[in-house]
């Protein structure tokens, strides 16, 4: 689905560049994925300088930036409840200072090829933060306490890499 420019709730104007400013930007773009969100408030404003850095060249202003790499394995059978737990969680998080993007994805099917497939049960979070200090402040929510909780007992195992750029 194509997007223009009027798709997008109000436009970013003069002042300095933040992602927090960007994700204040588009948390009304619910339509748009905040890539998609991102590249078009930068385009909007003819901050291409802004999008290159911050979506495609490795720079210092982008080195404190976290990636986070969850993969999670359910128990048989409950792949789709805990994304269905994911997704009502998901608001909370991206709602959180320092969050960036926040999103559960699975296996293309019938990929082939080079893929190693997750298989039907697993599931991988891609996630980046500001900062170190933003993770360990979501990871302490209560609202993750609860979806911890909530998941628990559908859960068989789960991998989390916390990861920076190099």
């Amino acid at each position: 689905m194509a997007h223009s420019k009027s798709d997008l709730p109000r436009p970013l104007r003069v002042g300095p560049f933040s992602w927090q400013r960007l994700k204040e930007f588009v948390c009304d773009a619910v339509a748009l994925d905040f890539p998609q969100a991102c590249r078009a408030a930068c385009i909007s404003e003819r901050r291409y300088d802004v999008w290159r850095r911050f979506a495609v060249e490795p720079s210092p202003e982008n080195a404190r930036m976290i990636h986070v790499f969850a993969t999670i394995t359910t128990q048989p059978g409950q792949r789709e409840a805990v994304l269905a737990l994911f997704n009502k969680n998901r608001p909370a998080v991206l709602a959180e200072t320092g969050c960036i993007s926040y999103e559960a994805v699975v296996d293309v099917p019938d990929f082939g090829g080079f893929q190693t497939p997750l298989g039907n049960d697993t599931f991988a979070v891609v996630e980046r933060w500001e900062s170190t200090e933003a993770l360990k402040a979501h990871a302490a929510s209560a609202h993750m306490a609860e979806y911890g909780r909530n998941t628990a007992p559908l859960l068989a195992k789960r991998a989390i890499n916390v990861l920076h750029a190099v």
